[in-house]
């Protein structure tokens, strides 16, 4: 691509393998209405600093780099298509990403993902989040062969009224530190709707719903500060919350869950296996009398660390609140 700046490239097609590049050194590019396919190659790379690329099928790898660039409205319609994010300020919104990723490099920085929509089976993890500062927001992820959202660590990560579907989890976290979810809901999973397997230090829940996840609810085997405000866990496979130490869980609906439980398998509802208090108050688990057998939700394991008592006397609504604008 030669240099230039303000220009729009138009209709063009790129069948050979070879690659779009923006480099380093321009600005203001914009890129519409292309067709750049490839099945092994880099289709488009962009670097530089407030470059778009808009309305294009990407058939192909693509890279982003460089600072405050935009990719809006494109299509990446098949399994070689992935889209890795390098650089800082970006945008990523509104694209069609079938069979296809989205991945948040470790030296990525305050990138905004919205509005992008995920499906297809053979593609994997659909989206995956390293990096810092990143806010992840109103994406609608179905169908995939690996987990909706995959989190990597580092640190100050929004996720906000996403909505994950039918794939095997909705949300899973590997670390990193201040980290909230807020309105996002997780559904039909082949396992849980949102897992966290390694410590994040300071872990947020608040207004998510997980519903009907083969797996747990919320399964959170990790975390030095957790709290978890006004979410729903109802009629999922295994526990609705599986914790191990200390949390603050207030205002939740847990009920229902544990619905593979049997005479053979028996299934506790709130899973307590650390040795720190779990202060569980002011919830409600199916009735106005707090945790006991079904249909509510009981506690289990370590029970002399959950303080499950002044139970509320009725549920949420079970709508995922939206999350403030951010």
């Amino acid at each position: 691509m030669p240099a230039g700046k303000g220009f729009v490239a138009r209709n063009f097609s790129s069948m050979s393998g070879g690659a779009v590049a923006v480099s380093a050194a321009i600005g203001g590019v914009g890129l519409a209405g292309n067709l750049l396919s490839s099945n092994s190659f880099t289709v488009l790379r962009l670097d530089g600093s407030g470059n778009k690329a808009k309305q294009n099928s990407l058939e192909g790898n693509v890279t982003l780099l460089g600072t405050e660039n935009t990719l809006q409205l494109n299509t990446l319609p098949t399994c070689a298509s992935q889209v890795i994010v390098d650089g800082s300020a970006y945008v990523v919104a509104s694209n069609r990403f079938v069979d296809s990723a989205l991945s948040l490099a470790a030296t990525s920085n305050a990138v905004q993902v919205t509005k992008n929509e995920f499906s297809g089976v053979c593609g994997g993890m659909a989206v995956i989040i390293d990096g810092a500062d990143h806010v992840v927001s109103q994406n609608t992820i179905t169908g995939r062969c690996g987990d909706a959202v995959h989190v990597n660590g580092r640190s100050d990560l929004r996720f906000l009224n996403n909505v994950t579907r039918a794939c095997v989890s909705g949300f899973s976290v590997y670390g990193g530190t201040n980290l909230t979810f807020i309105g996002n809901l997780a559904s039909a999973h082949t396992n849980a709707g949102f897992l966290v397997s390694t410590v994040p230090t300071t872990l947020t829940f608040a207004k998510n719903v997980s519903l009907g996840n083969g797996g747990a609810g919320f399964f959170i085997t990790q975390a030095l500060t957790l709290t978890l405000t006004g979410n729903s866990a109802i009629g999922n496979g295994d526990a609705g919350v599986l914790l191990n130490g200390a949390a603050e869980l207030h205002h939740n609906n847990l009920f229902g869950n544990g619905i593979k439980a049997s005479a053979t398998n028996p299934i506790c509802r709130l899973v307590q296996i650390g040795f720190a208090l779990a202060d569980a108050t002011a919830n409600f688990w199916g009735d106005a009398a707090g945790p006991g057998a079904d249909p509510t939700d009981d506690i289990c394991i370590n029970t002399a660390f959950i303080d499950a008592s002044s139970p509320a006397a009725a549920g949420l609504n079970l709508k995922a609140a939206k999350a403030a604008p951010y």
